[in-house]
Formats: structure tokens, sequence, C-alpha cells
């Protein structure tokens, strides 16, 4: 233990050091939400896997796949292609847009594309909404972890996890980020190499571990089941909602605007889709545990999946290993919620506050002053909110994915390629989106109303339709950027 906290204090100590250094270099607005759109695709494609990974992979996948089986990979497998699509039909048309137009937001690119302030306004609500729950949800992750993983108070660990976001994100805006999401990335890439060689060691292998688990559990053994909450319908809906929802997500767009070279983003999508892909493939760790627990090896952890990872590697690890392991751990969470700390500022300070209520021209310094001024805002306001989080944002962290893709896949992924959307079939979506998401989140975690198949899909398919459908019965909308082609198609 005393390994393992040295270790996490020379990581945390690392990323105050990256956060003072990149101080030093913010300039402007643009320097301070796209690094400058000068980083080399090693940095971002790493900065994109870590970001798509999220505390979930590390935290819940460990035990989701020890208490459920191989049915994880599914969505593994959904994400990594989500990654690998975010990449084929986002990334180089919304970074050369991105330095043409001066885009630093999402925000910007509906401004761009729909010529619609109402537009714009119901889109940035959706997407407060849903980035909101998400930045509470990774911040309670960092409190329980570090509680986990140092058996020091929630409240404590949450302050001082706190107290390092801030200094970083403030300090060093997107660039700070990135850098540290790129580290994050190699440090959670090491450990997954490390997992799965003791995993598969103590296990006695694939075949013996896989055999040992189907003894007990033969459905585990299946990437979906023949009938349970895990069957064909969720497996279809879950490669839906991640290989389209990976591109719908703010913080994980918002690095596609960094790239220096367009030129280079086909390096910067191999990086980013193998290291995530590495990642998860090292969740096979949580299935190996359960092998072992049969096994008689390791304790029964059947109500405690969060902490599978963790006593894993104190249990079968030496303390530096484990030390680096459990580090991966902390970086898989912070990497996503610095990420969304910088989008939620970005979208405060930009699209709402010097949109709407201060639009006098300010210098380069004032820019940078309020990005860190709204960037110290979103995070005392999370801070305070997940020492005691009220219910209802509980219920946005739980469907926060979900109301993303509801109003980001139709608007940005389709609207980024299809023309003849236009305005009114956004402004549409959006609404639909966002009254469709809360509406199922307020009834399933409100009411216990069970749905048959995830509320993201029945989201996003409203959305979607709803996009397509008002915008083909509607009058198009002229855009020299993006032109509507003779015939309407």
């Amino acid at each position: 233990m005393n390994i393992t906290f040295i270790i996490i204090i020379i990581y945390l100590v690392g990323c105050l050091g990256v956060g003072f250094w990149a101080s030093k270099q913010q300039t402007s607005m643009t320097e301070f939400y796209v690094a400058g759109r000068r980083l080399g695709p090693m940095v971002v494609g790493l900065a994109v896997s870590s970001t798509v990974m999220s505390g979930f992979g590390w935290v819940g996948g460990f035990g989701t796949m020890y208490n459920t089986g191989l049915h994880l990979w599914t969505i593994t497998i959904s994400a990594t292609a989500g990654t690998l699509f975010s990449y084929l039909a986002m990334a180089k048309p919304i970074r050369v847009y991105s330095e043409k137009h001066n885009m630093l937001t999402l925000t910007d690119f509906f401004h761009l594309r729909y010529k619609s302030p109402a537009a714009s306004l119901v889109a940035t609500i959706g997407i407060l909404c849903g980035m909101i729950g998400y930045l509470m949800t990774n911040m309670q992750a960092l409190g329980r972890v570090g509680e986990a993983l140092l058996g020091i108070d929630y409240n404590i660990t949450l302050t001082v996890g706190t107290i390092i976001l801030a200094v970083y994100c403030i300090g060093g805006g997107m660039l700070a980020s990135a850098i540290t999401d790129a580290f994050q990335a190699i440090m959670m890439v090491v450990a997954s190499f490390i997992f799965i060689g003791v995993a598969l060691y103590q296990g006695g292998g694939f075949t013996n571990i896989n055999e040992t688990v189907g003894s007990v559990a033969p459905d585990n053994l299946y990437f979906w089941h023949q009938s349970g909450s895990f069957n064909t319908v969720w497996a279809l809906g879950t490669l839906f909602i991640y290989v389209f929802g990976v591109a719908a997500q703010p913080h994980v767009v918002a690095k596609f605007y960094q790239i220096q070279n367009v030129s280079k983003m086909t390096r910067c999508m191999v990086i980013g889709v193998c290291s995530y892909f590495i990642v998860g493939l090292a969740m096979y760790g949580g299935f190996a545990s359960r092998a072992l627990t049969v096994m008689g090896k390791f304790e029964d952890h059947s109500g405690m999946g969060d902490l599978v990872s963790t006593h894993f590697a104190m249990q079968f690890m030496p303390g530096v290993i484990s030390g680096l392991v459990m580090g991966a751990v902390v970086a898989a969470i912070m990497s996503t919620t610095d990420g969304i700390i910088c989008s939620l500022s970005a979208i405060l300070t930009k699209d709402i506050w010097l949109h709407y209520f201060d639009k006098k021209e300010k210098t380069p310094k004032q820019e940078v002053f309020l990005a860190r001024m709204f960037s110290l805002i979103v995070i005392v306001v999370g801070f305070i909110l997940v020492l005691r989080p009220p219910t209802v944002v509980t219920w946005l962290g739980n469907g926060a994915w979900g109301m993303l893709s509801a109003v980001n896949i139709p608007l940005l992924v389709i609207g980024m390629r299809w023309k003849r959307g236009n305005k009114y079939g956004a402004i549409a979506a959006s609404i639909v989106a966002v009254c469709v998401s809360l509406g199922m989140i307020v009834s399933r975690y409100g009411f216990g109303v069970v749905f048959p198949v995830d509320f993201t899909i029945v989201a996003c398919a409203c959305s979607i339709l709803t996009y397509v459908i008002v915008s083909l019965v509607t009058k198009p909308t002229q855009n020299d950027i993006f032109p509507v082609e003779s015939g309407g198609n």
C-alpha cells in the first residue's frame, strides 16, 4: 500500500508539473481550448483513447466482466469501432472547419452548419445537461476509487483529486489536458499488458479460465446471452450506441480540433484505435478473477465488483507493479474528467457568456482570464454537487451518454455528411432528444420503469427520425459552406 501511495503521488505531481508548464503557453482562447491546433498525432491519438475509456473500463468494466462474463467485450469491440468511426466520419472535416472558421466548440459547428441561433441554443442546452451529469459521474468515481485504493475518506480523496484537476485544467487548459491524457493512456496500455499476463498466469491460461467459469455460469462465455438482459437485442443496441455514440461525445470531438497537421490524421487514428482496444482487452482480468474465485484463490467479489481490479492487483502483483496498475485506475478517471471540464468551460465561456451576455471585443489576455474563471466555476460547482449529489444529478449521470448521443448523432454526425438536413430538423431533433431522454431517465430511475431496450436507443431513434423527416418536409435552407445539391439531396 505504501508503494501504491508513492506511485500515485508521483503521478499526481507529474500532472501538476504539466499544468504549471502549460500555464505559461496560454496566450489566447484558441490556445486554451484547442491547444493552438498544434499537437502531434501521438499526443492526440493517445488522448482520444484515454478520453473514450474513462473510469468505466478500469473501475466498472472489471467488475462487470467478473459478474456477467464476456458480454462486456461486445461493448469493447463496439467502442473500438466507434473510435474508428469517429475518425473516419468526423476528424478530418471538423479539423478543417475548426481552423478555417475559428471553431472552438460544437456549438460553433452548429452555428456554421445550421445558421440558426435557435438550433444552436437548443442543442447547447441538451449538451450541457448531458455533460454536467457526465462530470458528476466521473468526479464521484474519483472520490470512490481513492477511497477504495488508499482507504482514505471519500471527501478527502475527492478534495485532493479536485485540487489536482483544478491546477492543471485552469492553468494549462486543453494543452495540459491533452498531454496528461496521453501519459495516462500510456499508463493504461502498460497496465493492460501486465494485467492480462498476470491473469493468464494465475488462471492457468485461456482454456482453463474459460472452462472454470463455464462450469458455474455457461452464459458468461458468450458475447451475448440466449436470454435475459444481455440478449441479441442488447448486443445490437450496444453496437449502435457505441459505434455512433463515441463520435457524439463533445470531449472526444474536441480532441480533433487540436491536431497540428490534417495529413497526420491517419497515424493519429491508428494510435488511438489500437491503444483503446488494448486497454479494452484488459477487462479479461475481471473474467479471470471470477475463475480464480471458483478455484478458491480469490475472494468472492459478487457484491463489490468495483473493487475487483484493485484487489486483484494488490493480491497477485508485486508492490511496484500493483502501484502502476492502480495508478492507471486513477488515470482512467482523470483523463475523461479533465476533457469534460475543458469542454464545459468552453461552452459556458464562448457559447453562452460571450455570445449572449458580454459581446464586447476581448483582448487575448481577457479571453484566457474568462476561460480560467469558467473552468474554476465548473470545477467548484461539480465538487459541491458530488459531495452530496442531488438525485436528479445522479440520474443525469446515468443518462449522460444517451442524451449526448441523442442530440449530437443527428445534428453533428449525420449533419456533417447529409447536406439536406436543415435548421428546422435540427431544432425539432434537439427538442425531441432532450425531452425523450429526460422523460425516460426520470421514468427509469425515478419510478423504476424497466424498458425492453436501452433508453439511449429510443432517444437516438426518435431524434434521428425527427431530424430526417422534418428536414425533408420543410424548405431546404441555403448554406454556402454546406450547399444543398439540386434535387434536395
